[in-house]
């Protein structure tokens, strides 16, 4: 896990670029690529809603395929996908449930190699779950490069920053090429403000938002 010193002043409690700075040492040879794991939380519904829609998340396909042709390494935690047969009820929020993969299951299961977690938030409905499994991610890895994209993240970026300290980098959009221009700036070192479709808060809490909404209408191009 590791963040060059050009962005250090966004991050400093978490001394992200000492961090970044070891994986940039690691690789001096050019010889690793840089490693993201996504992270698909549970579904949340009511206790009387019980259901079971075992999808397949075409985004987190779509993204690592643009990401594998980047030479980026990826790894999955789908929580509903491994975990199609588990009910919980949510301790914080009486009267609802989640199916999938309990928080702590999905926490044990990122790989501790991973440089960067990217955390699918698709749904408002379901944030308030996400935000506690975000917190979960960071307690355990407390330097770790935490990114959330998906259409929650879209609608409500400077608010999912405020509400959620432990996530460091919003997404916008439509994020293949961004995601892949991200990992590929944090990894190098190159300063974050030339890419566009990101958000961020600075160290003195300021939103930081490079470019608008990017869509892309040629779905041709992702791999």
């Amino acid at each position: 896990m590791v963040l060059p010193n050009t962005i250090d002043s966004l991050l400093p409690a978490r001394q992200i670029a000492k961090v970044m700075q070891e994986i940039r040492t690691l690789n001096n040879d050019g010889s690793r690529s840089p490693h993201v794991t996504f992270v698909r939380g549970p579904i949340v519904c009511t206790e009387r809603s019980l259901n079971n829609p075992a999808v397949p998340s075409i985004s987190l396909a779509y993204l690592t395929a643009y990401l594998q042709k980047a030479d980026v390494s990826v790894d999955w935690v789908d929580a509903v996908g491994e975990g199609l047969d588990e009910y919980w009820p949510i301790r914080e929020f009486p009267d609802y449930m989640a199916m999938g993969l309990t928080i702590d299951e999905i926490v044990a299961r990122i790989p501790e190699k991973t440089d960067m977690v990217a955390v699918n938030a698709m749904f408002s409905g379901e944030w308030p779950l996400t935000r506690i499994m975000i917190e979960a991610i960071r307690s355990r890895f407390p330097s770790m490069i935490i990114i959330a994209g998906g259409e929650h993240i879209t609608a409500l970026t400077e608010f999912s920053l405020r509400d959620c300290p432990a996530l460091d980098i919003c997404v916008h959009g439509e994020g293949e090429h961004i995601l892949a221009d991200l990992v590929e700036a944090l990894f190098k070192g190159t300063p974050l403000d030339k890419v566009v479709g990101i958000a961020r808060l600075d160290d003195e809490g300021r939103y930081l938002e490079n470019g608008g909404l990017s869509r892309n209408r040629d779905i041709d191009q992702i791999p």
